[in-house]
This record gives C-alpha cells, structure tokens and sequence, in this order.
C-alpha cells in the first residue's frame, strides 16, 4: 500500500477509465466464443490431417467434432426461441 488513499482512489480509477475506454468487458465477453472457434478449428485441422493416416479415426473425430457444432447450434437456438430456456 504505496502512497496516500487520495493518491491510491485515483490510480483506481485512472485504471477504471482505462477498463472503460478500452471497452474491456466486450473483449472479456468474447473470451469463450474465440475458445470455442479454436476447438472448431482443431477438430477440422485434425480431421483433415488424419484424414492421410486413418480415414477411420478422421471419421471419428468428424463425428465428433459435427456433434459439438449440431449442440451448440441447437442450444444457440433453444435459448434464442424460449425465454424460460437457461
């Protein structure tokens, strides 16, 4: 605890400003949208480099990966029609 509380307040809220300015709670609010396009992304370079070695195991983790996408647009729409939907 450096300094005056005086001094202290307005570094919080230089820091707050900043938060602000910056719009930081849309970039936080976009955190787990980017890791669920990354595990998009994975699922289609790992099929696709597979797909030479074992066309069984691609197929697999095509299935997989195309059962996360068909849940994810189900609850994406559940949510979007129903209003009692969490």
């Amino acid at each position: 605890m450096r300094g005056s509380a005086a001094e202290r307040s307005q570094n919080r809220q230089r820091k707050l400003d900043g938060i602000v300015a910056w719009y930081f709670d849309h970039v936080m609010e976009s955190l787990p949208l980017m890791l669920q396009a990354a595990l998009l992304l994975l699922g289609c370079a790992l099929s696709r480099y597979l797909w030479d070695i074992s066309i069984i195991v691609a197929l697999v983790v095509v299935g997989v990966t195309s059962f996360g996408v068909v849940s994810y647009i189900f609850i994406v729409v559940a949510g979007t029609v129903s209003e009692s939907c969490p």
